[in-house]
């Protein structure tokens, strides 16, 4: 029996086993999920999703109000457990990350992406007992097969900065792979991600798994920064203040800094505060601009010699 299992008190991990296999496996129609419900004693389940007569129930799916309610009841319960966790309640938050389990694949086995996404992460955080690098990589590319953002791009990352036991964010071993990566990121890109748009920028500038290419990195910044991703505008200047694929302009690093910073983005804010300071720009900044210039070291010296 699952941990899951375990935690909820369930009689038999017949069902659990069912849904973890997800897809039209597990049940062709709410009639036999409603049974299978019922045969294991899940009564919250029963009560909560079987009111209908069993023999008049509509198949659930992805979107349906099954899927979608077991969804937010797995995060409100994984939040509960990070919370306990995080007040060293280890025992009390071991039981809400089994609910929120349970939930999650509940809503999965309807062919919800998040849900996988959710249960790819359990694996991965080894809220299952330990780590499974397997597991954590299935539910990841059901959820990415279905287009999902955060998969697609959590696969990414895995391969792009691979990941091994000591690493304290995740602890999954997955060896580099920049193919894999860029396979991944270039997915969620085609679907207007801009996460990805700049990962794949990264890539091309940084010649990881492929020849550095700075005009291709420049294309792929220049794409999430149209979107207005603070990271793809302060990528395009630096990119023009360093010269790379493009004619250093210090007019358009001061252009690309100041649209980033102005949507918050503290390393644009910085960056644009250095530019006055080292004599780049040479306009009277705002009074907003001219905080961000006395947090940086230089800076109230600067505005001491450049009053309003």
């Amino acid at each position: 029996m699952t941990a899951v299992a375990r935690g909820l008190g369930w009689p038999a991990a017949t069902l659990l086993t069912l849904l973890a296999m997800g897809g039209p496996a597990i049940a062709q129609s709410a009639t036999q999920l409603c049974a299978m419900a019922r045969k294991e004693g899940i009564t919250v389940f029963v009560r909560e999703h079987c009111a209908q007569p069993a023999a008049h129930a509509s198949a659930p799916t992805a979107g349906s109000p099954v899927a979608t309610d077991a969804l937010r009841k797995g995060e409100a319960a994984e939040l509960q457990g990070d919370n306990l966790a995080n007040a060293g309640k280890d025992d009390d938050a071991g039981a809400k990350w089994d609910e929120a389990l349970r939930w999650y694949r509940i809503a999965a086995a309807q062919g919800n992406s998040e849900a996988e996404y959710y249960i790819g992460d359990a694996y991965s955080r080894g809220l299952e007992d330990s780590p499974d690098e397997a597991a954590a990589i299935k539910w990841y590319q059901r959820a990415a097969a279905k287009g999902n953002f955060d998969a697609l791009n959590h696969l990414g990352d895995m391969y792009l900065n691979g990941y091994d036991d000591s690493d304290e964010v995740s602890p999954v071993e997955v060896p580099q792979d920049y193919p894999q990566a860029m396979r991944w990121f270039r997915l969620a890109a085609a679907k207007g991600d801009t996460y990805a748009m700049t990962n794949l920028g990264e890539m091309y500038s940084e010649g990881y798994g492929t020849a550095k290419d700075y005009a291709e990195a420049m294309r792929w910044y220049r794409l999430a920064a149209d979107k207005g991703d603070t990271t793809g505008l302060f990528e395009v200047g630096y990119m023009y203040l360093h010269g790379q694929g493009v004619a250093q302009d210090y007019a358009e690093v001061e252009r690309w800094f100041r649209r980033a910073a102005d949507k918050g983005d503290a390393n644009s804010q910085d960056a644009l505060a250095q530019l006055y300071i080292d004599g780049h720009v040479t306009d009277s900044p705002d009074a907003t601009t001219r905080g961000w210039i006395a947090t940086q070291s230089g800076g109230k010296q600067w505005l001491a010699q450049h009053p309003q």
